[in-house]
C-alpha cells in the first residue's frame, strides 16, 4: 500500500441513492428590508460627504483652545488628560465672539498642536464644528459620495424590481 493508495474499500463501497445534477440556483436577491438598509447607509454616506463639503468651502478657521469644556454656567474649564488618548474637547469663539464646545478624534491627525488646534465651524450655525484637518483631505468626500451614489442605485433599482416582480405574480388562491 502506498503513501496515497486508496486501498481496495472504495470499490466495495456502493452508493445508495444516484446522484442527481441540480442546476445552478443565483443567491437569493436583496428583500425589501435590505434594500431599505442601503438606502439609509447610502443616504448616510451622502450626508457625511456633503458635511465636509460644506465644512471644507463654506466653513471658517478658528485656533480652539485643546482640553477645555464650558461648565453648566458658560465659562471654559480645563479637563485633566490622564493618560493617551484619541478624543480631544475643545472651546472656540465664534465670529460673534460666543463661545463654543465641541470634541473632536485624533485619529489620522499628523499635525502637533500645543495649547491650540485649527477647528473649522459653520458659520450660520456656529455649534457645528470639526477639526481642521478632516476638511484638508478631498478624497474622502468624494468617495463618500460616490459610494453614497453607487448604495442609492442599487437600493432603488432592486425595489422597482421586487414591486415590478410582485405586481407581475398571479393572484394566489384562497386554500379551502
Amino acid at each position: 500500500m502506498g503513501l496515497f493508495s486508496r486501498g481496495d474499500r472504495l470499490k466495495e463501497h456502493k452508493q445508495e441513492k444516484e446522484r442527481v445534477i441540480r442546476p445552478y440556483k443565483p443567491p437569493r436577491p436583496l428583500s425589501w428590508l435590505g434594500c431599505g438598509l442601503i438606502i439609509v447607509v447610502g443616504l448616510a454616506m451622502l450626508l457625511y460627504a456633503g458635511s465636509l463639503f460644506l465644512m471644507r468651502f463654506g466653513g471658517t478657521e478658528v485656533d480652539a483652545a485643546t482640553n477645555t469644556r464650558l461648565d453648566e454656567n458658560g465659562a471654559v474649564v480645563e479637563v485633566p488628560v490622564t493618560g493617551i488618548t484619541a478624543t480631544m474637547r475643545y472651546t472656540y469663539r465664534d465670529a460673534d465672539g460666543k463661545l463654543h464646545a465641541g470634541t473632536g478624534s485624533l485619529s489620522g491627525n499628523t499635525e502637533p498642536f500645543e495649547d491650540t488646534i485649527p477647528v473649522v465651524y459653520f458659520a450660520p450655525v456656529p455649534g457645528w464644528s470639526m477639526l481642521a484637518f478632516r476638511t484638508e483631505d478631498i478624497l474622502t468626500p468624494f468617495g463618500g459620495l460616490l459610494l453614497g451614489v453607487i448604495m442609492l442605485y442599487v437600493g432603488f433599482s432592486r425595489l422597482r424590481e421586487i414591486r415590478s416582480k410582485k405586481e407581475e405574480a398571479p393572484p394566489e388562491e384562497p386554500a379551502e
